[in-house]
């Protein structure tokens, strides 16, 4: 854009001058000083148009060349997308024909294979057929032998012994006469006599059972009546302390249990109906709780005793046909082999005291 500037300025100086005059009456020279100021009043236009004009056709330039650079990008960027989606497209399908082929390949390998064996087990199921209408056979006729033999020898033997206790099978075969008499015989008077008879037989024996079953009862009676007694006998020298003598230490069983797991110790206590009071809980469980009980390790005796237990019981309720129970049996028996069980006994100290 053109525009204009307008400066004003005075310029001033003074000089000391020689000035010579004529030679006269009063000739010669004489130095005279001279002060100028001179006013200075300068106006400048400038002059911007073709400036303006040439920055104008710049700007239009640089904005054409702008857009031409963002087409040239968005060209760019859908190029490179559709570039990279003809090599993604190029890749995958290569990847898939690949497998295909490679799957291809094996299919018809295996394929091969396949009716290999198929016709290998065919050839093998006739040979096994044939075998076993070879066997069935073979079996037929050794058991048809056998049994023959078999049959030979029982009758043999049936001969043997109807020699041998031909007094006894004689006996039976009149004692079987004489019952059947009674049912297969036309005659009125025969099963008259003979229902007596069978009567007093059947009533003689019923007494006899019933004599044999009372015995039992009377000395099942007896020994019932014994241990009684026995019992009662016990309770009473218990109670009694042995005829008014000192009274003797009574204990009672009590199972302590302790043990030490991931979420902390396990403390638990089993009495009978007598210990079942709060009162005598906490007390027992303080007695277990005393610094002068330490756990130790069981003698030998005990570790064997418990071992051959242990083993019994193991044997006794896992199967040995189920893996599962196979798996548990020996695991039972590695954690006891890992950490046997510990028992409480007095220290030392206390002992020794």
């Amino acid at each position: 854009m053109s525009y204009t500037r307008r400066y004003s300025e005075t310029v001033s100086g003074s000089k000391t001058i020689h000035i010579n005059y004529p030679a006269s009456e009063h000739g010669g020279s004489t130095s005279e000083t001279v002060t100028i100021e001179i006013p200075v009043n300068i106006q400048i236009h400038v002059e911007t148009s073709p400036f303006d004009r040439s920055v104008s056709h710049c700007q239009r330039n640089v904005d054409v060349l702008t857009g031409a650079v963002v087409a040239t990008g968005s060209a760019n960027v859908v190029a490179i997308r559709a570039g990279a989606g003809r090599v993604s497209d190029s890749v995958i399908g290569g990847f898939f024909r690949l497998i295909s082929s490679e799957l291809s390949q094996q299919i018809a390998e295996y394929r091969a294979k396949c009716d290999a064996l198929v016709l290998k087990l065919r050839d093998l199921k006739s040979a096994c057929l044939g075998k076993m209408t070879q066997m069935e056979g073979d079996f037929y006729r050794i058991a048809s032998h056998y049994t023959e033999l078999f049959r030979d020898l029982d009758n043999e033997l049936a001969r043997r012994i109807h020699a041998m206790d031909a007094a006894a099978f004689e006996l039976c075969r009149t004692a079987a006469e004489q019952t059947e008499r009674a049912i297969s015989s036309a005659l009125s008077t025969i099963p008259t006599v003979l229902g007596a008879e069978d009567g007093k037989s059947r009533a003689a024996i019923l007494t006899t059972m019933i004599r044999g079953r009372a015995g039992v009862l009377l000395e099942k009676a007896r020994l019932f009546l014994a241990g009684d007694r026995e019992l009662s006998r016990s309770l009473h020298e218990i109670l009694s302390g042995n005829g008014g003598a000192a009274p003797k230490d009574r204990f009672l069983p009590v199972i302590y249990f302790l043990a030490d797991g991931s979420s902390g110790f396990d403390e638990r206590l089993i009495t009978g109906s007598r210990l079942r009071a709060p009162a005598i809980q906490t007390s027992l469980l303080q007695s277990f709780r005393a610094t002068s009980l330490a756990w130790v390790p069981l003698d030998k005796q005990t570790r064997s005793s418990v071992e051959m237990f242990l083993a019994n019981q193991v044997a006794v309720t896992t199967n040995g046909q189920d893996p599962t129970q196979a798996r548990i049996a020996a695991y039972i028996v590695r954690f006891w082999q890992a950490q046997p069980p510990l028992v409480i006994r007095r220290s030392q100290s206390i002992e020794e005291e």
